[in-house]
């Protein structure tokens, strides 16, 4: 199995789960899944935290 790391940038106003996110440090969300076709893409995560 190969390890894929990568980071994100984003500005702030762009994306609502990004800015809520950034606002709650303790907050996680890791994908569960992710399924694609050739035109859909289809993703489960789990986000926890305060």
């Amino acid at each position: 199995m190969r390890e894929l790391v990568f980071a994100l940038e984003y500005r702030p106003g762009c994306n609502r789960v990004a800015d809520a996110l950034a606002g709650h440090p303790d907050a996680r969300v890791r994908s569960l899944s992710l399924h694609a076709t050739a035109d859909r893409l289809w993703r489960v995560d789990h986000a926890t935290g305060t």
